[in-house]
């Protein structure tokens, strides 16, 4: 699964006023904490989407 998928799975949550978090992500994608981690903090920073730091 691609970066790019998995930020727009975090796109349709966000704007569907969900708010997931690493664990969603790892369920979803089979992914380490880490890789959760990094598309979270991408999305936060990097497009500025409305995601909180744990």
């Amino acid at each position: 699964m691609s970066q790019l998928e998995r930020i727009y799975f975090l796109h349709q949550k966000l704007k569907a006023d969900r708010f997931p978090n690493a664990q969603t992500l790892m369920k979803e994608f089979e992914l380490s904490r880490a890789t959760a981690h990094r598309d979270i903090s991408y999305m936060r920073d990097r497009l500025l989407a409305p995601v909180m730091k744990n």
